[in-house]
């Protein structure tokens, strides 16, 4: 545990560290790591969920505005039941688990959380806080992760347990540590331009753009089709879009607006930019 807080934490700043159990709610800070390990390993024993701030603390609050300024490291906290159909926790876990492996930057640490992992990539230097979240909005964009990108975010600490069941606590564990693997901030470019594109883009709710697409096409659009069939009939759409002479943002908002883009907007957008590429080349 004292080799992941060596990890995780600069040597400024103070370490915020919460404990939750039935209800109740214990926080600390310090700068002592060793008694922080002695504190979490007594309180893990006891039946306390241990989470810790992954950035410093300023001072002893647990604010946005309480947060170290700079950031040495980048943040995600992926759920096993947002992935898959989600029939059991592992079965989640294995889809989670591909998609970190196809994630086009190697985490320098995954961490089983029980229900899912945590994700961190450490950084050569400091950067603002303001844009290490921002960073981290992009990385839970693209992987499907949870909104856990905010400066103040508080993770479980691994080598001790997840007591959600008291009964049967399920061991936090490190999957993966290397201390060597760093980055720029600039290595994440694709993903934020491609957050702040989005953010950016002017919706396209309804094909009334263009005044010459059929009735029957403007009907499928507005239609989500049945599970089981939505892949073939979102591409069908498409390409009969692109015949109509729609541009291939236009197909790509539909796609990510439309009732019949659900698969699309259930993939994200790296799938459905893919998909428009297919649709253009069969159109």
């Amino acid at each position: 545990m004292r080799e992941w807080f060596d990890f995780l934490q600069p040597s400024y700043g103070l370490i915020e560290a919460r404990f939750l159990r039935s209800g109740s709610v214990h926080q600390s800070y310090t700068m002592n790591a060793d008694q922080l390990v002695k504190d979490i390993t007594d309180r893990d024993a006891a039946g306390w969920d241990c989470y810790v701030g992954v950035l410093p603390r300023k001072r002893t609050s647990g604010k946005a505005e309480d947060v170290w300024p700079t950031a040495t490291i980048l943040w995600a906290d992926v759920d096993a039941k947002d992935f898959g159909s989600f029939v059991s926790v592992e079965a989640g876990k294995s889809c989670a688990l591909e998609a970190i492996l196809n994630f086009p930057v190697t985490p320098s640490a995954i961490v089983d959380s029980g229900h899912g992992f945590h994700l961190y990539w450490r950084l050569w230097e400091p950067v603002d806080t303001f844009d290490a979240v921002e960073a981290n909005q992009a990385i839970a964009k693209w992987l499907g992760a949870d909104k856990c990108f905010d400066a103040p975010r508080i993770l479980r600490v691994p080598g001790t347990h997840n007591h959600k069941d008291p009964e049967n606590p399920i061991p936090v564990r490190v999957l993966k540590l290397d201390t060597l693997r760093r980055y720029d901030l600039s290595d994440f470019n694709e993903m934020v331009e491609s957050l702040r594109f989005t953010a950016l883009r002017e919706h396209i709710p309804q094909t009334e753009r263009r005044g010459d697409a059929p009735d029957w096409l403007k009907d499928g659009l507005n239609t989500e089709p049945p599970k089981g069939t939505r892949s073939e009939e979102e591409f069908r759409l498409g390409v009969w879009l692109a015949r109509y002479g729609y541009t291939d943002d236009q197909i790509f908002d539909a796609l990510m607006n439309m009732p019949f883009g659900a698969k699309a907007q259930e993939r994200g957008e790296r799938w459905a930019a893919q998909e428009v590429a297919r649709i253009r080349r069969k159109a």
